[in-house]
């Protein structure tokens, strides 16, 4: 059998995530400059972040790139002022190199 919560306690906690998660997504990440991970994918691009009662969509622009985007559902995204991503999804956005400055 496949228990799920309430729907009314879903959106519940929908909202507080969003309350929570969409303020730093947009002050930090919103039409910046980005590093763009995914498996072995590194890069460099621009991120333009939507969002909505569902969660977050990033479109990321880099140069000799095709455009594409990303997204999550709230309550699978983690964020902060440095980076951001998706429980599951397997990407990540970060303001830093993921791997820190390289060395000389």
């Amino acid at each position: 059998m496949f228990m799920s919560e309430p729907t009314s306690q879903h959106s519940e906690k929908s909202a507080h995530d969003r309350e929570k998660k969409e303020p730093i997504f947009l002050e930090h990440f919103h039409q910046k400059e980005i590093w763009f991970h995914e498996g072995r994918l590194l890069f460099q691009a621009r991120a333009t972040v939507t969002t909505d009662d569902w969660g977050a969509c990033i479109r990321i622009e880099a140069e000799g790139r095709k455009p594409f985007t990303v997204s999550g559902r709230w309550d699978v995204i983690y964020v902060n002022p440095t980076y951001a991503g998706a429980h599951y999804c397997g990407w990540r956005i970060s303001i830093e190199h993921p791997y820190g400055p390289a060395e000389n």
